[in-house]
């Protein structure tokens, strides 16, 4: 009798254990970062209607985690991944005239002469060693194919000179910074060309 009510437990328990090992494995998303300094960050209101959360399971397997990086390494502090499930279109600055050159993996959610009053501004703000963009003099936006999976987050803190691209050194900030695999998730079709003229 002992044993029929146990096993009548076990069973009674077993849909809600199932469940949350479905949820630990698939569900909600950890904040990921591999530093305790990062500035906090908010989704764009450009970017928001056109992405939902990645689960935990979608962001392991995106590969897209590499972006958020140490101390002083640049890219993202902290962040998580996103599934891109409308018209999203980014923005990028580039010292190339040309597609597949102009192409690079961080964008940013709105234009970039309209957020910062200058191109120095800009650099800072964004940790952008001078070698990795000289001129920094064409604009252009693309449209991400959804179903991409894209990282978004706070700048990670640069120091040029550790990644052997000047001596600048830029302090992590709140500014968010949208990671993209090019390569594979926008096409030159769907891209305005690099163009000089800016408000800068």
């Amino acid at each position: 009798m002992r044993s029929l009510v146990l096993l009548t437990a076990l069973l009674a328990a077993w849909p809600a254990a199932a469940k949350n090992a479905s949820s630990s494995a698939g569900g909600a998303q950890k904040e990921f970062s591999h530093s305790k300094d990062c500035m906090a960050y908010s989704l764009p209101a450009e970017v928001r209607p056109y992405v939902v959360e990645a689960t935990e399971a979608e962001a392991a397997a995106s590969g897209m985690r590499k972006h958020i990086k140490p101390t002083g390494e640049g890219g993202i502090c902290t962040g998580k991944i996103y599934k891109v499930t409308g018209a999203l279109h980014v923005y990028r600055v580039t010292s190339e005239s040309s597609f597949p050159k102009a192409f690079g993996g961080w964008w940013s959610g709105r234009k970039s002469d309209e957020a910062y009053a200058s191109k120095k501004a800009w650099r800072f703000r964004n940790e952008v060693c001078t070698p990795w963009n000289p001129s920094a003099d064409h604009h252009f936006s693309c449209k991400v194919k959804r179903g991409a999976f894209i990282a978004i987050g706070s700048g990670q803190s640069v120091d040029c000179a550790k990644l052997n691209s000047g001596s600048e050194k830029f302090p992590a900030t709140g500014i968010v910074q949208i990671a993209v695999d090019s390569r594979k998730d926008i096409a030159a079709a769907d891209c305005t060309p690099p163009a000089k003229g800016s408000k800068w």
